[in-house]
């Protein structure tokens, strides 16, 4: 009952943060800040995990994986309109149907390899450093892409093609985060 009460109130606060807020925090923060934050709180999870691992930092871990995972979600989602329209479905297939498992797999043999090798200890540590310097990695990639996103949106506007397309492209740079979109 406990496990299943909390289900529901993490979804619960996923749902009212998709409602009611998603939409503002992309657009105060603009895209590539909206993808940016998801890994950033799970960096200060991973580290508060690390040091003080109990029920309360478990819960506070999980429910703070949901609400910024629907932002992400729907930062990621919109990222793709930056992308042509002849090519962003074959892109996001390859990065949902390809990188996704590929990076999940990687992940899991890297912990296994890790249980084979390290003492109970050990494992959990070497686990969340691992965790923390691939979080890392992930903002220090999101934040030097900004620029690449803003190009990619800056192209499709001196392109011949679609109105639509050059519309989506003007709305993407209207976002916060983009430096010399004018």
């Amino acid at each position: 009952k406990k496990l299943g009460f909390l289900h529901m109130l993490f979804f619960a606060s996923a749902l009212i943060v998709q409602l009611l807020m998603a939409s503002r925090i992309i657009k105060s923060l603009g895209i590539i800040g909206s993808l940016i934050l998801e890994p950033l709180v799970m960096f200060v999870n991973v580290i508060m995990l690390t040091f003080q691992f109990n029920a309360l930092s478990a819960i506070m871990t999980k429910m703070s994986f949901e609400i910024t995972h629907v932002i992400y979600q729907n930062a990621y989602l919109s990222s793709f309109y930056t992308i042509e329209s002849r090519v962003r479905e074959n892109a996001r297939e390859f990065m949902e149907g390809i990188l996704k498992p590929l990076g999940a797999m990687i992940g899991m043999v890297i912990i296994l390899n890790l249980q084979n090798f390290l003492l109970d200890e050990t494992l959990n540590f070497s686990i969340n450093t691992i965790m923390a310097i691939s979080l890392l990695i992930i903002i220090f990639i999101l934040w030097n892409i900004k620029k690449k996103y803003t190009l990619e949106a800056t192209n499709i506007l001196q392109k011949e093609g679609e109105h639509f397309e050059k519309f989506t492209a003007l709305e993407v740079l209207s976002q916060k985060g983009h430096a010399n979109a004018t």
